[in-house]
């Protein structure tokens, strides 16, 4: 993760993935309730497996939209160059996950009814990642990262002109600043045509009128959650995967009792009553009344004899998926464990880096005041002030990424203890053999 930090470096970028998750989430719940599919332990945790589909391809588009920004293109190109090169290998994964997984929803039996919504949370959250990364991961990228382009070009313009007007530089210099500053408009007008259409598509995964969606953009503030110290490893209970591993062991713990069960006889007691008289007059009296119960009516035992093995073999079956169950679930355990350590880790290691990139862009800031100082006395041209203001929006992109890669940390932890560390476990649930870990 600390790879993805370096690579989209800018606060802006780091927006687009964190809009990405509540649009997938918000548009898969929409079309799970569509299909008649409740919101249960077993769709939360298809959404927890999805979550991480989003995410990556949200980041897989701007990772490589900032690539080709620092190549010289614009944002609008660069854009445009990143969805060639990234369409197709995210629409190719998004057929092959949907192709693994909707056979599940067809599957019959009890084990089918227990993948099937599952399965379709899976497909349906996979659909609306590949929609987001193809729509409004690239309209996001195009617009969040070229509004400082166009401040800077127009702080450009004034300073060129300046040393025009002193007669410094010539006619061509002016003309190339005031070429940057009109393409860097032009393409701030087609950004917000392409956010209108985004909001636009976002409020209808919403199931309301486009005009009432308007998302403002704004700064990422930083966070300032204090997570304790000594955190009790029975929060992972609410985990809605771990709660589906525990319960499907405890199914398949009861079905051993089950395959048990046919080894052993079946006594079958039946009894009858009615009326017995002599005379037909007296049938219908209640001194006429009889019961038979027991031998004479129709106790019957049976006793399996031989079934060439057959009990014996849904016996070791039914031990064989529950040793199955008790794996996974372990594993589960251990992969839950993995994603506190590995977000705690995250956190401690940013408090370091961003004081180190604070540093940076203190740093930058005072080369690129220099440079402008000495192209106004004529001691450098104007590249080398381009250069220095490029360093200081890098560094200044990277200081408010690893704001916004805390933020998403935090978040991953609260995600990955089932809830944050302030709500309390439900006390109907038995003791897990987590508490125990």
């Amino acid at each position: 993760m600390i790879v993805v930090i370096v690579f989209l470096q800018t606060w802006r970028a780091s927006i687009i993935p964190l809009i990405a998750v509540p649009v997938s989430i918000v548009g898969t719940f929409s079309l799970l309730l569509a299909f008649g599919f409740s919101i249960n332990a077993l769709s939360l945790f298809g959404m927890v497996l999805a979550i991480g589909i989003v995410v990556d391809d949200a980041i897989v588009v701007v990772e490589n939209v900032e690539r080709n920004i620092a190549s010289g293109l614009s944002a609008k190109e660069a854009t445009y160059l990143a969805m060639r090169e990234v369409s197709g290998p995210i629409i190719a994964i998004a057929l092959m996950l949907v192709a693994v997984f909707v056979p599940l929803a067809f599957m019959s039996g009890l084990t089918g009814q227990f993948y099937k919504q599952f399965a379709m949370t899976i497909a349906i959250s996979t659909v609306i990642s590949a929609f987001n990364s193809l729509t409004l991961s690239p309209a996001l990228s195009v617009l969040l990262l070229k509004a400082r382009t166009v401040a800077l070009r127009e702080q450009a313009l004034q300073l060129v002109q300046h040393r025009f007007d002193e007669g410094d530089i010539s006619e061509l210099d002016v003309a190339r600043a005031t070429s940057e500053l009109a393409t860097a408009r032009s393409d701030a007008i087609t950004l917000a045509q392409l956010r209108a259409v985004s909001e636009h598509s976002l409020a209808i995964l919403l199931g309301k009128p486009p005009a009432q969606i308007s998302l403002a953009p704004r700064p990422l503030e930083p966070v300032t959650v204090q997570i304790p110290a000594g955190l009790p490893s029975a929060l992972l209970e609410r985990r809605p995967d771990i709660a589906a591993a525990e319960r499907a062991m405890a199914a398949a713990n009861a079905r051993i009792g089950i395959a048990k069960a046919a080894f052993f006889p079946s006594l079958t007691l039946t009894g009858a009553g009615g009326f017995e008289s002599a005379s037909l007059g007296d049938l219908f009296r209640w001194t006429s009344r009889t019961f038979l119960l027991g031998p004479m009516v129709g106790t019957a035992l049976t006793m399996p004899l031989f079934d060439g093995g057959a009990r014996s073999a849904n016996l070791a079956n039914a031990r064989a998926k529950y040793e199955e169950d008790v794996v996974n679930y372990r594993q589960q355990v251990l992969v839950a464990f993995q994603e506190v350590e590995d977000n705690l880790a995250n956190l401690r290691i940013l408090t370091d880096q961003i004081q180190a990139q604070n540093d940076a862009v203190q740093a930058s800031g005072r080369v690129a005041q220099l440079s402008r100082a000495q192209y106004r006395e004529g001691s450098v041209n104007y590249l080398d002030v381009i250069d220095s203001e490029r360093t200081v929006l890098q560094s200044q992109r990277a200081a408010v990424q690893l704001t916004g890669a805390q933020a998403v940390y935090t978040v991953n932890l609260i995600r990955a203890l089932g809830g944050g560390w302030d709500a309390p476990t439900s006390p109907t649930q038995p003791a897990s053999p987590l508490a125990a870990r």
